[in-house]
């Protein structure tokens, strides 16, 4: 599907019809659990609103100040990096500050490099194992459906752990807001359900947003002239003083690359829905039941939309280009009312740390294959690896 009225009739219009309630989803609950991303109904409604204050502007400064300290250790890092002139593994690197980030920052969970760089481990393994079991029926006996199963057990044993960890201190954050509502009736959340909550949050989040991240470094170190004109607008807006959270709003060249990094490699690649009603698309008569799939990867390249598509290049995303376009041209964290929950989030702790990594470092990509795979997210196919030196 790629027909952007129907995509608006899908995700806004007549969102009411439309549901994730089928087998495919029912594999993704084995590594980010049964919570948010895949509830339906008054279920999905409750845990929202539940969610929805942890992520709105007034929140951002919290997270801004958090990604940053996360990134200020990561530039601690690479400046020995860049002394002993090691390669660095800039997935593996990327997604363990974003999950880092994504754990204080809504849980008050402070995960060393190293422990959230096994718990990454452990998502992308899981991950790696339920896609190689999908095409088969979920009980039918194999290897991939045994280590999909005892992947996603490690992966609840490490959120059980979080959650232990914090019941003994109950810090005002959004797993604090779950446990009290266990305690309400009105809330039917019960421990599990949290669990489901925090596995989506930590895996979602650290997942899609690392891929983003990472095909937007790709591309931007492929373009030397936008890493010039980048590092003169960060140069520009942080000559002296301190980064602060005031300050994103004058990073427009930093917020841009980001877009057209998501244009080009939409972490969540496609999207489906189970029609719970007959309905009429492009003209067609759809029957109740029909799996109806939304690919945003092809979308973003839609001649229709972009002229010349397969070209990076940010300025799509000045606020005149994006007013002329149609709004569901473009919807790497989807739209409607299932729309991502933490686009903000995501928007901030990126432009932090790209702000932090451009700001103290040359990049040099070391890797030249690029061919990706397509899970839950486009993975790369191999580990990409970069050289750094400080500025």
């Amino acid at each position: 599907m790629q027909d952007v009225g129907a995509i608006q009739h899908i995700l806004r219009d007549n969102s009411v019809a439309y549901d994730k309630n089928f087998s495919l989803y029912d594999r993704v609950k084995l590594f980010l659990g049964d919570g948010l991303l895949l509830q339906t109904g008054e279920a999905w409604r409750k845990r929202r609103k539940l969610s929805q204050p942890y992520f709105t502007h007034h929140s951002m400064p919290h997270v801004f100040h958090v990604a940053l300290d996360k990134s200020q250790q990561m530039v601690q890092r690479w400046r020995i990096y860049a002394h002993q002139r090691v390669a660095v593994n800039l997935g593996q690197e990327l997604a363990s500050v974003m999950l880092q980030i994504a754990a204080e920052a809504l849980f008050s969970t402070c995960l060393s490099f190293e422990e959230a760089l096994h718990l990454v481990s452990l998502y992308a393994k899981t991950q790696r194992y339920v896609h190689r079991a999908i095409s088969m029926h979920r009980w039918f006996p194999s290897i991939a459906q045994w280590r999909a199963r005892y992947g996603s057990a490690q992966l609840k044993r490490a959120i059980d752990a979080i959650i232990h960890d914090h019941i003994s201190q109950r810090p005002p954050d959004m797993l604090d807001s779950f446990l009290a509502a266990t305690e309400c009736p009105l809330m039917n959340l019960a421990k599990n359900d949290i669990r489901d909550e925090l596995q989506t949050f930590l895996g979602g989040g650290h997942e899609t947003t690392t891929s983003g991240f990472l095909w937007t470094m790709v591309q931007l170190l492929q373009h030397p002239h936008y890493v010039e004109l980048l590092q003169k607008e960060i140069d520009h807006v942080l000559p002296t003083h301190d980064f602060v959270y005031e300050d994103l709003e004058s990073l427009s060249l930093t917020k841009m690359i980001f877009q057209e990094g998501l244009r080009l490699y939409p972490p969540v690649w496609i999207t489906a829905r189970r029609l719970l009603e007959p309905d009429v698309l492009c003209g067609y008569s759809i029957p109740k039941e029909t799996i109806v799939s939304i690919c945003l990867y092809s979308l973003h390249r839609d001649l229709r939309h972009w002229i010349d598509p397969e070209t990076f290049n940010p300025y799509r995303f000045t606020p005149e280009a994006v007013a002329a376009r149609h709004k569901y041209a473009y919807i790497p964290f989807g739209a409607g009312a299932r729309g991502c929950i933490a686009q903000l989030f995501s928007m901030t702790q990126v432009s932090v740390v790209l702000v932090m990594l451009m700001k103290h470092f040359h990049c040099e990509l070391l890797s030249s294959d690029f061919s990706y795979d397509l899970y839950f997210t486009i993975r790369p196919s191999y580990p990409i690896y970069v050289r750094v030196r400080e500025r």
